[in-house]
């Protein structure tokens, strides 16, 4: 080998891995993007042929392995749009390319993408941060028909409900026939808690307190432990038997 054949093949391993190094970079810098797939690198030999008389240099590249196939990480977010996908598949996805009207067009290109950090845009739109819309089947508002032959942007009605206050619950409960020592008593009783909402929409936690009087009497009184009004709080007895608990008539 020459000195000029050394040197090239010096230079290009430095090459190679200074294109490795590039490779990492892009990864670290990128790891919080949505929908990146990291880069791998692999050292690919050139291999020269050689004789008795004439030793040429061979050489060294980096080649880049793109694992566009491979799972990417699901992040857990507080974004309640966010969408991710385990396994195949991708989002259907449209790109705008304007607005007419105040209405956003769109170009009839089919895109795909996995990024699914999804977030409504002021036209209730759902864009992801590439600035993507999400596509779906249409819904027939009339008849709740779902036309599956073709994909339009998906777009939520941006309409404000009333809350409505509960009126009614429903309570599913197991309580033992013979409590532990010291449980089920004026002074410790047993406890479950269900939730319920106000007239604003204001989610409550009821504290329901099961008293055991007899066998198979008990008192259950309503706490809510939030609540700073004076309102009477409700208690009754109830009976139990084979079909269940019935409230007994004051």
């Amino acid at each position: 080998m020459s000195l000029f054949g050394a040197m090239n093949t010096a230079i290009a391993g430095l090459n190679a891995q200074s294109n490795a190094f590039g490779n990492i970079s892009d990864n670290v810098a990128n790891s919080q993007t949505v929908g990146f797939k990291r880069v791998d690198t692999s050292f690919v030999d050139y291999l020269t042929t050689s004789n008795t008389t004439v030793n040429d240099p061979g050489s060294v590249v980096a080649r880049p392995d793109y694992v566009n196939n491979v799972q990417g990480t699901i992040a857990q977010t507080d974004n309640p749009l966010g969408l991710a996908i385990t396994g195949q598949g991708f989002f259907a996805v449209s790109q705008k390319t304007g607005q007419a009207n105040g209405v956003p067009t769109f170009n009839p290109q089919q895109y795909y993408t996995r990024a699914g950090d999804f977030q409504l845009d002021k036209n209730g739109y759902l864009v992801n941060s590439s600035g993507l819309y999400l596509n779906g089947w249409p819904v027939d508002p009339t008849t709740g028909t779902v036309n599956q032959n073709a994909l339009v942007p998906i777009q939520v009605a941006q309409t404000s409900y009333s809350p409505v206050p509960t009126s009614q619950v429903t309570l599913s409960a197991n309580l033992p026939a013979t409590p532990a020592s010291g449980t089920g008593t004026a002074s410790s009783p047993i406890s479950s808690n269900i939730n319920v909402y106000d007239s604003l929409g204001t989610v409550h936690t009821v504290t329901l307190n099961w008293v055991q009087n007899s066998t198979d009497n008990w008192t259950v009184s309503v706490d809510v432990p939030d609540d700073k009004t004076t309102a009477a709080r409700g208690s009754a007895n109830v009976q139990f038997g084979s079909l269940g608990g019935t409230p007994v008539p004051e």
